[in-house]
């Protein structure tokens, strides 16, 4: 795993869901990489893993809101890679690894 910041981090069913955020800027190339994975994060047994969405891939983006209500993890807005402020919402189905739009 590597280091991000301006991630969400929300509890569910006794493991931490982790989504996007971004690496630290890179002098080099100018740019700072919004990332779009989702991680989950087992506490009991110190173990990372990586949620692959099954379809509709969602825009990388910093601090951003997210919340868990049922098996859905819900993220709000943030800033993208370009620095654009986002005013969208995603639902993310934890039983099925898929983001669903609105």
């Amino acid at each position: 795993m590597f280091g991000r910041h301006g991630h969400s981090a929300c509890e569910y069913k006794r493991t931490l869901i982790i989504f996007g955020g971004e690496h630290e800027f890179n002098p080099t190339l100018n740019f700072r990489e919004c990332l779009n994975d989702v991680r989950m994060f087992t506490p009991e047994n110190n173990e990372w893993k990586y949620l692959k969405s099954q379809s509709n891939p969602i825009d990388p983006r910093r601090y951003h809101s997210a919340a868990i209500h049922g098996r859905n993890m819900y993220v709000y807005g943030g800033i993208s890679n370009e620095g654009e402020y986002l005013k969208d919402v995603w639902t993310f189905d934890l039983s099925k690894n898929d983001f669903l739009v609105g």
